[in-house]
């Protein structure tokens, strides 16, 4: 049967059933204000997937030390218990600075950001499920040669 979500645009339902590796479709339907019911949109459905990617390290460690102007080479170590591909997505600040990819190294250089704290987030996905791990990173300028 058909479940109502009134006039919300987005729904979410919890408790279900799901098995795993089996493929799960959703069927929608709009009434416009005359009344009148739209024919059934259908997703192209999507597998259950009952656990999150786990991270068992990242590199550089919580409270590394780097300088700015550096390349910064970052890590994750992750797996998942379905076996599912993983991407990586890599933030500082809040800000991405390198979107979902496949790989789980990057080297990011350090330019146009102030020394200080910084946070550092490191996102896995599965497809369907996500982790994070996030790290503080401390940026120093660095030290001027002698001549």
């Amino acid at each position: 049967g058909w479940t109502s979500t009134g006039t919300e645009i987005q729904v979410t339902r919890s408790g279900l059933s799901l098995l795993l590796d089996k493929t799960y479709y959703i069927s929608v339907k709009a009434k416009n204000k005359a009344g009148s019911w739209s024919q059934p949109g259908c997703s192209d459905g999507i597998k259950a997937n009952l656990n999150a990617p786990v991270i068992s390290s990242v590199q550089p460690a919580n409270g590394s030390v780097a300088y700015t102007g550096d390349t910064i080479n970052f890590s994750v170590s992750a797996q998942d218990a379905e076996g599912q591909k993983l991407s990586y997505q890599f933030l500082i600040d809040g800000k991405v600075i390198r979107e979902w990819q496949g790989s789980s190294s990057f080297s990011w250089l350090a330019v146009n950001i102030n020394p200080g704290v910084h946070s550092v987030r490191i996102e896995v996905s599965d497809g369907g499920r996500q982790a994070y791990k996030d790290i503080e990173m401390c940026l120093f300028r660095k030290p001027v040669s002698p001549p």
